[in-house]
């Protein structure tokens, strides 16, 4: 084998032929078969030799191809070493270039069906390689296709990428062959499994091999096949490295099929004169749309086909402009059902740019009327109706004014049920959909602010508070306004009928008593002229069987208009009210841990109006019965340190500034409850106490120089002067040295009686000292 491996290529090539013919086919052929792994690879050579040197006759030809076959087109090959196998398939590819081999079609498919399958995979490249050459030069090869493509398809998904590369454009070449073409519907399958291939090389074979089907199929069966072709090419410009090529691809692809659409008269007078990409579009509109929903419900842990329909969904809506309008009622569905499922920014985003070409090329109104339905539908879920209000927002921002139906999308953003949503999720979307009309109007907003206002008040006491603050001051920026507490004024005499008109009934569920205590702390002094209205809505909402949440908000409201300065005088004009009205019920013992809130915050209240001297003299003279059984109530509550540290306070301006108010009977009542302070569990307030004691004694002085009961008083002070606290000794040494001023001769008696009990007698003696120095 070696020498005639050697010596027949020096022979003339008619010599050497017949020598093959007469002399060397057989033993050669039979050598194929040798046990002897080298000879069949020497028999081999020497065959692609005499192939390559034209030195066999064609005669001959279906003697070697038999050959072969009886090596290669039976299961389990008899052909064990790769090496020969790839040799035998070289050899194979040889004859299919050099000679006519279409009456041994049959037995070349049968060997190459089965070789697709090899382990080895040069082999798999070589048997793509051969049915790219039969595919374009035997027309007779197309009927042998649907063998060839079930061994051809499994190496779609090999290992290596060039078997994977060349085996697509194997089956491309394959499918164009006659007979072959219905092959391209059932592999449209694995070509849109190749999309997500991780080499750019196989994606470009891909859309290659897409856009050849599209430029020579006929046009009998481009038609079954063109939508689903269509779409998987364009799908390609998620790929940015491939964008740009199919981009050229769908524009010769447009023409091609354009000019089909003439030849065969297909109407197509509206979209005649399209580019050829908007042509391809147009014309499967429909099926790309609905391939596309198809894969957006796709719901897998990897994200294999969902972003690449959103490509093919920005696509279509751009090229498509107003067309697409007869699909708009399920495409937005589609976009609101899956919005909130992105959990990937760059997701969300895809489908926000889907909304964007519907909203500058579709009818507002009916854009419009569809998001309604689904912000507005009981059967929406929450998070489609904050999709719904994000795609809205992203339909308002590429508009302009002119586009925009003003009223009827306020109408929609200000509704109730979208303004007082529960979760935040929709109350935020709704916020933003607003902040862009804001934006999109600017000035011109002056003329919706009244319900744009009153929207944004309904939703700023809730957890998305500061972003609202931030839209009401933009708002106000707009319409000219130096702040948004001038928006608040302004818009005052419009809204609180609203926010109050059921005021009667509010509850702890009420949302209209905490937009009134908003609107009342950010409405600055415009609240003066609707003073009786607040007192009343004030009023009415402290009284004690009203729920806890409601009488707190209520005392916020308050506390605000008590710092109010320019309140001041409707306040002292209805001391009364006030007290009565909402002090006193507030300040009451309730049941529950909650109303100890309500009572701390009256008696701030009450304090406040006292360091403020806002209360008129006569008036609290009148109320101080109720009003002194309320506080006697807070100073014994035995749970709560706050409530009574804040109630003993108030008592210092109490005395200080209203000692007016004050008789003998209510001096006498009053002492008790101070002193019984002193014998508090809680040290500051022990101290705290002392402060109005000092009052008291000045009062006293005044109104009741013959006090029949301070031998007793004066008593109990000695007593916490002897406390282990030196902080207490100080703050009552500080009382005694008032309290002395009052009656000289009983204050030492007492105090020496004291002196002989006190563990502390040096605090005595000098209080005696100084009491004598006062003789």
């Amino acid at each position: 084998l070696k020498r005639l491996h050697s010596q027949l290529p020096l022979e003339s090539q008619e010599e050497t032929k017949q020598i093959f013919s007469l002399k060397l086919k057989a033993p050669l052929l039979e050598s194929l078969s040798d046990p002897t792994d080298r000879c069949k690879e020497l028999a081999v050579s020497l065959l692609l030799t005499l192939f390559s040197n034209s030195q066999i006759l064609e005669d001959d030809v279906p003697s070697v191809v038999q050959a072969l076959y009886s090596r290669l087109g039976t299961e389990p090959s008899p052909e064990t070493c790769e090496e020969v196998r790839l040799k035998e398939v070289e050899l194979l590819k040889h004859i299919t270039q050099k000679v006519v081999v279409t009456p041994m079609l049959g037995e070349i498919s049968d060997m190459l069906s089965k070789l697709a399958k090899d382990k080895f995979y040069e082999v798999k490249n070589k048997v793509a390689e051969i049915v790219q050459v039969l595919a374009q030069r035997d027309s007779k090869f197309g009927f042998y296709a649907k063998r060839l493509g079930e061994g051809l398809r499994g190496n779609l998904g090999h290992q290596r990428y060039l078997v994977r590369s060349m085996a697509l454009s194997a089956l491309g070449n394959l499918c164009l062959c006659e007979h072959a073409h219905s092959l391209v519907k059932e592999l449209v399958p694995d070509f849109k499994k190749l999309q997500t291939d991780r080499k750019p090389d196989v994606k470009n074979v891909l859309y290659q091999t897409l856009h050849l089907f599209l430029m020579n199929l006929p046009f009998s069966y481009l038609k079954e096949v063109e939508a689903d072709l269509i779409y998987l090419l364009v799908g390609g410009l998620a790929d940015s490295d491939c964008a740009q090529s199919i981009g050229e691809y769908l524009e010769s692809s447009g023409n091609r099929r354009k000019d089909l659409a003439l030849d065969y008269q297909e109407e197509i007078q509206e979209i005649e004169s399209s580019s050829g990409s908007r042509f391809l579009t147009l014309k499967n509109l429909r099926e790309i749309l609905d391939l596309s929903f198809k894969d957006i419900e796709e719901w897998t842990i990897q994200d294999l086909y969902r972003s690449r329909s959103l490509h093919v969904l920005i696509f279509a809506t751009k090229t498509a402009e107003s067309h697409v309008t007869p699909h708009l009622e399920t495409l937005i569905k589609v976009l609101v059902a899956h919005y909130p499922h992105s959990q990937d920014p760059e997701y969300s985003a895809l489908l926000e740019q889907c909304m964007e070409p519907i909203g500058t090329n579709c009818e507002y109104s009916l854009v419009l009327s569809i998001i309604r339905k689904h912000c507005l539908s009981d059967m929406s879920t929450v998070s489609e109706k904050a999709a719904a209000l994000k795609l809205l927002r992203v339909v308002i921002t590429v508009n302009d004014k002119s586009s925009l139906e003003v009223p009827s999308t306020i109408e929609l953003l200000t509704s109730e049920s979208l303004t007082t949503a529960e979760y935040s999720q929709v109350l935020s979307a709704n916020l933003n959909a607003i902040s862009g009309l804001v934006f999109i109007l600017q000035s011109e907003v002056v003329d919706y602010k009244q319900s744009l206002f009153y929207a944004l008040l309904m939703m700023e006491n809730s957890e998305i508070a500061q972003s609202v603050t931030e839209v009401i001051s933009a708002l106000a920026e707009y319409c000219g306004l130096i702040s948004a507490s001038e928006l608040y004024a302004l818009q005052l005499a419009d809204t609180l009928p609203k926010v109050i008109q059921n005021y009667k009934v509010w509850d702890k569920y009420s949302m209209n008593k905490s937009w009134f205590r908003t609107l009342m702390v950010k409405s600055g002094s415009a609240v003066f002229n609707y003073w009786e209205t607040i007192l009343e809505v004030l009023c009415e909402n402290c009284k004690r069987e009203k729920d806890t949440e409601v009488r707190y908000d209520m005392l916020v409201v308050l506390e605000h208009l008590i710092n109010n300065e320019e309140l001041s005088g409707k306040l002292k004009e209805n001391t009364s009210r006030v007290i009565e009205g909402i002090v006193v019920p507030t300040g009451a013992w309730k049941a529950g841990v909650s109303s100890i809130q309500v009572r701390v915050a009256s008696m701030l209240c009450l304090e406040s109006l006292l360091n403020k001297r806002i209360c008129e003299k006569e008036a609290l003279g009148l109320s101080w019965e109720k009003l002194f059984s309320v506080l006697k109530t807070c100073l014994e509550d035995d749970w709560e340190a706050e409530l009574r540290m804040t109630t003993t306070r108030l008592f210092l301006p109490l005395l200080e500034h209203y000692s007016e108010i004050f008789t003998e009977i209510t001096l006498l009542d009053l002492y008790p409850e101070l002193l019984k302070r002193l014998d508090d569990s809680q040290n500051p307030i022990r101290i705290q106490v002392t402060f109005p004691l000092v009052n008291f004694f000045e009062v006293v002085k005044q109104k009741l120089p013959h006090f029949g009961n301070y031998k007793y008083v004066v008593n109990n002070l000695f007593v916490h002067l002897d406390d282990n606290d030196t902080e207490v000794q100080t703050a009552v040494r500080k009382v005694l040295e008032k309290a002395m001023t009052i009656n000289i001769q009983d204050f030492i008696e007492v105090a020496s009686e004291a002196q002989q009990k006190h563990r502390h007698p040096r605090a005595v003696s000098e209080l005696l000292v100084l009491a004598n120095s006062f003789k």
